[in-house]
C-alpha cells in the first residue's frame, strides 16, 4: 500500500514523521537537538542559541482557506512571544503546509514565502482575529490574539520578519521519496532497499519520541539519531506496516533474513511467539507452523547435513498450555523436546542436538525429536546457561532489550530481530505467511534450461504460484542469482503449459500442469549495480525468484537520487505502482523521441504528463521563485494544450507572426506555383528574379538569395510580375522605354521600376504609335502567359485561412526577425516568459498546414545553427524541443510535392538537431505513414495502444528483438500504459503513465454522445452564427 493509500486520519502523522526525519537529516551540525513537540510540532535548537520553530499541517483533500492555517499561525505567534520574552533572538517561524488546491489566493501576499509587510492588517483581521465560544456564556465572541497577548504593530512587523509560509509544500508521496532519497545520502548511497529499513526505524523513533511526556525526553540530534535507526534488531513497527501494508512488508522481510542469514539451516535458531499472536484468533494453528518450519529443515526424507541445526519455539504460556501444545504436537506426528517446568530443565540436555538417523541416500530416516520447545520464563530465567543462541526472531510487545538484557554493557552473542504486533501482523497466520516468504518463497520455480538469449523456468506449483503473485504477467520481471550471488534480472517473453498428465488414464488422479517461462535476460545485477547485458553469471544458477518491489525501485532509481536535478519520473511500473520509473533526462530528449498510440490510448495526457515532469523547478528554483531554462514548441492542432499549460505562451493563429517573407525559396514556390502547368519553370524563374530583387530593394545592406529571411513586399512582386506579364517598350534615340502614357515624360527601361502597376500600352505590330512615334513591342517574351500565374498569386494573397502569413508579412519587416523568433522560445508580448510555447494550428487549413510547421521547424533549426556558430567555443545553453502533434498530417511517408518542404525541415532536424540543442518528439496514431528517416533517428520510444496490424508490424521493426513477445501484445495495453525503451532508461519496461491533475490535463476531444442524447431536444438556434463562421470566418478569440 503506497502512502497515497494511508487511511487519512493517520496522513497527517505520516507527513509530519517525514517533515521530522527531513529536517533532522538535513542539518549541517550533527548536535544541533531536534525536539518534537507533539504530532505537529517540531523544534530545532542549535548550539548557537537560534531556534527554529515549525509548525506542520497536511490538507490533501481540501482548499486552501486562511481559516485553515490559522491555527498554526496562532501558534507560532505566542511559541514567538514566549521565546522573546526569555531574551532569545534569532528566531525564525516556519509554517509547513500542503493543500490539494488554491495556494494562489494566498500568493499575491507573499514575497518568497514571506508575508509582505504592507500586509499587516491582513494577518491580524485573516489570522490572528476570529470568533470562539466564550467559556462562561457558551456564546461566539470576537477575539483578537494580538490583543489578548498585548502585543503592538511593530512586534507584529517583527513576527512577519521572522515568519516562513509555506502552503505550497510537497505531497506525502513525493515528501516521502524525499526522505527515502535523503536517508541514502546519509548512508553511503545505500540502496532502496536498505533505505526502507533504515526508513522503518526512523519511524519508530519519530513516534516514541513524539509520545513520551517530558520536553527534554522529545529531542534528539542527528548524530544520535542517525546511530539510533542504524539498529538491525528491528525488521517492523507498526507505523511502517501502516505505510506501506502487509505485501511490501513481507517483501522487506524477506529481504532481510535472507541478507543476514538469519534462517541458515546450519545456524541455531530460536523462534519467540508472545501470548498475544498465540490468543488471536487465526486460520494456521500452533502445530501447523510447527510443522512448516519442520518440514523446511528436519523432514523425514530431507537431504541431511552434518551442520543442520535444529528450531528451539519458546511460547509466552503458562505451564497447562504448554503441555497442550506439546501433546497436539505429538497428535500430529510431530516429537518436540522440552520441558514446561523450571525446576525439570536440564542445561545439558537442552543444549545437546537430536540424534539423527539417514538413511544411505543421505536421507533424514529418524529423528530423536523435530523440534525443541520452551516458554518465556524458562528461557528468560536460564537464558545464561542456553548455548548456541545465534539468530533470534522475536514476534512479541514485550521489551525485548529487558528480555534478552541487552542494556547491559556485556556482548550480545546473537543477531535478534524483533517483529511487534499490529493490525496487520498480529496472528500465527502472519507468522506462517513469513516464513513461507522468507524460507520457502521459491520452492515452486526451478530452471530447467539455458539458452544464449533466453532462460525457460519452471513453475511446478502453479496455484501457489498464482496466489503469491497476482500481478505476474509479460513483461514482469525475474530474478535469477548464481553462486556468487551475482543476478540476471530477466523479462517474461511468454511462457507454455506442461503438462504432466495422462489424458487416456482417467483413473489416476489429476494433477496440476506445470508452466514453462521464457524469460529474456534484460541485464545484470554485479555487487548491487545493475547493468545491461545478461553474460555475467555462472552456471548453472542456483536461485529463481519474481523480482521484488524494492529491487525493482533499485533498477529503476538509478540515476535518481539526492543530488541529481537531471532525472524525472512520468509513470509507475505498470503492475506494481510503487516502483517509480526514473529516466535519465538528458538522454531522453537530447536524441529525439517518438511518442505512438492509438487515438484513446491516452497519447496527449501522456505528452502532458512527460513536459510537465521534465520542466518543473528545482527545489532552489522554486524557493527563490527563478523559473528554469526549458524551452518546448508544441504544434497543436487540435487546440488541445493550452489548458495543459495554462501559463504558456499561447499562439493562436491570430497571434501568430509568421510573415511569409521568412519561407524558402522551395516553401515560396509550392505556395504560388502549380507544377502542373506547362510554363511553370517560367513562372518560377521570374518568381525568384522578383522575389530576390524585391528583397534588396527592401534590405540594401545585406546578402540576399531567394531562401534569405528577409523582408520583400508581396504586392510589389505581383506588380512586378503583372507588369513583365504585359510589359511593351518603345526605341528611341538607342534608349529602351517603358509605351506608358504620356509620352511627354518618357520613362526608361529599369527593372527595379516595376514594383507599381504599370498600364501598358498594347503592341502596334510594324506599325508606329502615333504618340510615341515609335513601333511599341511586347518584352521578355511572356505575352500574357502568366494569366492564370497571377491568377492563382491574387488568390493565396486575399485567402482569408493564409491570413496568418500574408498580413502579418506586410506589417512586420527584417528588423522584427528577433521578435518574431522570441515568440517561440517562450517571450510573450506581455513581457512575461513560458518554459512552453503552444502554437494551436487548429484554425489554419490543412492545405497549408505544412506550410507553417515547415516554416517554424526550420527557422528553429536555422536560430539554434548559427547560435552554435557564432559560439563555437561555448556550450550549448538554450536547447529547445519541438513536439509535433498528429505529425502523419504533414510528414508522410509518401513524396507528394506539397509536403516536400515540411519533411526536409523536419528531416534534417532529425539528422543534425542533435548538434546544435533542438530535439523532436514525433507523436502520431499512425507511425506506420510517418517519414522513415525521421522515426529511424529517435532514440527513445514511448509506445501506447496501438490495433492497426500495420502500424503494430512497423513498430516491431523499430524495437529489438529482445522485446518482441511484449510488442506483439501492443493491442492489448491499457490506457495510460506504454512501453517505454531508449537509452534513457534501464531496460525496457511497460508503464502506467502517472495521472494528471484536472488542472493540467490537455481538453478532452471526445463526446460523450449518450449523454448528451439524453438530453433535451436543442433547436439549435445557432445555426445562423455557424454558417456565418463557415462563410466568412472571424478571426481567431482564443
Amino acid at each position: 500500500m503506497a502512502k497515497r493509500s494511508a487511511e487519512s486520519t493517520i496522513a497527517g502523522y505520516y507527513y509530519q514523521f517525514d517533515k521530522t526525519i527531513l529536517e533532522i537529516l538535513n542539518q549541517i551540525d550533527n548536535t544541533n537537538r531536534v525536539k518534537i513537540e507533539g504530532i505537529e510540532d517540531i523544534d530545532i535548537e542549535n548550539l548557537n542559541g537560534s531556534m527554529t520553530f515549525i509548525q506542520c499541517k497536511y490538507h490533501s483533500k481540501i482548499q486552501y482557506d486562511p481559516s485553515k492555517i490559522k491555527e498554526p499561525i496562532q501558534a507560532l505567534l505566542q511559541e514567538y512571544k514566549k521565546a522573546t520574552d526569555n531574551g532569545l533572538e534569532n528566531l525564525k517561524l516556519v509554517l509547513y503546509a500542503h493543500f490539494k488546491e488554491g495556494q494562489e489566493k494566498l500568493a499575491d501576499k507573499l514575497d518568497n514565502k514571506k508575508l509582505k509587510i504592507s500586509e499587516l492588517e491582513f494577518l491580524k483581521n485573516s489570522f490572528l482575529s476570529g470568533k470562539r465560544k466564550d467559556k462562561k456564556t457558551k456564546q461566539k465572541v470576537s477575539y483578537s490574539i494580538h490583543s489578548e497577548l498585548g502585543l503592538d504593530d511593530d512586534f507584529l512587523k517583527k513576527f512577519i520578519s521572522n515568519l516562513e509560509i509555506d502552503i505550497d509544500a510537497s505531497d506525502i508521496d513525493q515528501q516521502g521519496k524525499d526522505v527515502i532519497n535523503l536517508i541514502k545520502t546519509n548512508f553511503n548511497n545505500c540502496s532502496n532497499r536498505e533505505a526502507e529499513y533504515y526508513y522503518n526505524n526512523a519511524l519508530k523513533i519519530i513516534f516514541k519520541l513524539a509520545t513520551k511526556d517530558s520536553l527534554e525526553d522529545r529531542q534528539i540530534t542527528k548524530k544520535d539519531f542517525i546511530n539510533s535507526i542504524d539498529n538491525k534488531k528491528f525488521l517492523f513497527n507498526k507505523w511502517y506496516a501502516h505505510l506501506r501494508g502487509k505485501k511490501q512488508y513481507l517483501e522487506y522481510v524477506k529481504w532481510k533474513l535472507k541478507k543476514e542469514r538469519f534462517l541458515s539451516s546450519n545456524k541455531y535458531k530460536f523462534l519467540f511467539i508472545g501470548k498475544e499472536f498465540l490468543t488471536e484468533k487465526s486460520d494456521v494453528s500452533f502445530e501447523d507452523l510447527t510443522k512448516n518450519i519442520i518440514n523446511e529443515y528436519f523432514q523425514i526424507g530431507k537431504t541431511f547435513s552434518t551442520k543442520s541445526k535444529v528450531w528451539t519455539i519458546v511460547l509466552e504460556c503458562d505451564e497447562t498450555e504448554f503441555s497442550e501444545h506439546k501433546s497436539n504436537l505429538n497428535l500430529n506426528g510431530i516429537v518436540p523436546w522440552g520441558k514446561g517446568h523450571i525446576s525439570k530443565f536440564k542445561k545439558e540436555l537442552f543444549n545437546r542436538d537430536p540424534v539423527i538417523n539417514t538413511n544411505q541416500n543421505d536421507r533424514i530416516s529418524k529423528t530423536a525429536y523435530d523440534i525443541k520447545f520452551t516458554t518465556f520464563d524458562i528461557f528468560k530465567e536460564k537464558q545464561d546457561e542456553i548455548k548456541n543462541i545465534e539468530s533470534v526472531l522475536f514476534f512479541s510487545n514485550k521489551n525485548h532489550q529487558d528480555f534478552f538484557k541487552l542494556s547491559t554493557d556485556r556482548r550480545v552473542p546473537f543477531i535478534i530481530s524483533v517483529i511487534e504486533q499490529d493490525n496487520n501482523i498480529k496472528t500465527l497466520a502472519d507468522i506462517n505467511q513469513i516464513f513461507e516468504e522468507a524460507i520457502s518463497g521459491n520452492d515452486y520455480l526451478r530452471i530447467v534450461g539455458i539458452q544464449p538469449n533466453s532462460i525457460l523456468v519452471e513453475v511446478t506449483k502453479p496455484n501457489t504460484f498464482k496466489d503469491k503473485n497476482e500481478t505476474f504477467s509479460l513483461g514482469s520481471f525475474v530474478k535469477i542469482t548464481d553462486d556468487s550471488n551475482n543476478a540476471i534480472i530477466g523479462m517474461l517473453q511468454s511462457y507454455k503449459i506442461k503438462d504432466i498428465n495422462d489424458i487416456e488414464n482417467e483413473t489416476i488422479e489429476r494433477k496440476e500442469p506445470s508452466f514453462i517461462l521464457d524469460i529474456q535476460p534484460m541485464g545484470y545485477l554485479k555487487d548491487n549495480e545493475f547493468k545491461r547485458g545478461g553474460q555475467e553469471i555462472t552456471i548453472p544458477p542456483n536461485d529463481v525468484s519474481i523480482a521484488d518491489t524494492a529491487l525493482l525501485k533499485d533498477i529503476f532509481s538509478r540515476n535518481a537520487n539526492n543530488e541529481n536535478e537531471f532525472t524525472f519520473s512520468f509513470g509507475t511500473l505498470s503492475y506494481d505502482d510503487e516502483v517509480d520509473i526514473t529516466l535519465e533526462g538528458n538522454n531522453f530528449f537530447n536524441k529525439h523521441i517518438a511518442l505512438v498510440g492509438s487515438s484513446g490510448s491516452g497519447k496527449s495526457c501522456t505528452v502532458a504528463q512527460i513536459l510537465h515532469s521534465a520542466i518543473k523547478q528545482t527545489d532552489k528554483q522554486k524557493e527563490a521563485k527563478q523559473k528554469n531554462n526549458a524551452r518546448v514548441l508544441i504544434f497543436d492542432l487540435h487546440g488541445e494544450y493550452k489548458e495543459a499549460f495554462p501559463a504558456c505562451n499561447y499562439l493562436s493563429v491570430d497571434k501568430l507572426k509568421l510573415p511569409y517573407w521568412l519561407l524558402n525559396g522551395e516553401e515560396l514556390t509550392d505556395l504560388f506555383i502549380d507544377s502542373n502547368e506547362s510554363n511553370h519553370h517560367n513562372q518560377y524563374h521570374q518568381l525568384k528574379n522578383a522575389i530576390v530583387l524585391n528583397k534588396i530593394k527592401h534590405n540594401p545592406h545585406k546578402k540576399i538569395d531567394f531562401d534569405t529571411p528577409a523582408y520583400f513586399s508581396l504586392n510589389e512582386v505581383i506588380n512586378y510580375i503583372k507588369n513583365i506579364n504585359n510589359l511593351t517598350v518603345y526605341y528611341k534615340d538607342g534608349n529602351i522605354y517603358f509605351a506608358v502614357l504620356p509620352a511627354l515624360t518618357p520613362i526608361e527601361y529599369d527593372e527595379n521600376k516595376l514594383w507599381e502597376r504599370i498600364n501598358f500600352e498594347n503592341s502596334t505590330g510594324n506599325s508606329k504609335h502615333k504618340e510615341f512615334d515609335a513601333k511599341v513591342s511586347k518584352y521578355g517574351g511572356f505575352n500574357d502567359q502568366f494569366d492564370r500565374f497571377i491568377s492563382r498569386l491574387e488568390s493565396r494573397k486575399s485567402d482569408n485561412r493564409l491570413d496568418f502569413i500574408i498580413k502579418k508579412g506586410e506589417t512586420n519587416n527584417t528588423e522584427q526577425l528577433p521578435n518574431i523568433i522570441k515568440q517561440f522560445l517562450g517571450f510573450k508580448d506581455d513581457k512575461n516568459t513560458s518554459n512552453v510555447t503552444v502554437i494551436d494550428l487548429s484554425g489554419i487549413s490543412f492545405d497549408v498546414l505544412s506550410v507553417a510547421v515547415s516554416l517554424v521547424s526550420r527557422l528553429m533549426f536555422n536560430f539554434m545553427y548559427y547560435s552554435k556558430k557564432i559560439h563555437t567555443s561555448q556550450e550549448i545553453e538554450n536547447p529547445i524541443l519541438l513536439v509535433y502533434e498528429e505529425a502523419h498530417n504533414y510528414i508522410p511517408k509518401h513524396s507528394e510535392v506539397k509536403y516536400r518542404a515540411v519533411k526536409e525541415s523536419i528531416e534534417r532536424i532529425a539528422k543534425e538537431g542533435r548538434k546544435y540543442g533542438i530535439s523532436a518528439m514525433i507523436i502520431s496514431q499512425r507511425p506506420s505513414e510517418i517519414s522513415e528517416t525521421i522515426f529511424s533517428q529517435c532514440n527513445s520510444f514511448v509506445v501506447m495502444r496501438l490495433t492497426n496490424p500495420t502500424d503494430q508490424n512497423y513498430i516491431k521493426k523499430l524495437m529489438p528483438d529482445s522485446i518482441n513477445s511484449i510488442s506483439d501484445n501492443l493491442s492489448g495495453l491499457e490506457s495510460r500504459e506504454a512501453l517505454v525503451l531508449g537509452s534513457s532508461i534501464p531496460m525496457p519496461t511497460i508503464l502506467k503513465v502517472n495521472k494528471l491533475a484536472d488542472n493540467k490535463k490537455p481538453k478532452s476531444t471526445d463526446v460523450d454522445f449518450m449523454d448528451k442524447w439524453k438530453e433535451n431536444w436543442n433547436e439549435l438556434d445557432i445555426i445562423s452564427n455557424i454558417v456565418d463562421e463557415m462563410v466568412v470566418p472571424k478571426p481567431d478569440k482564443k
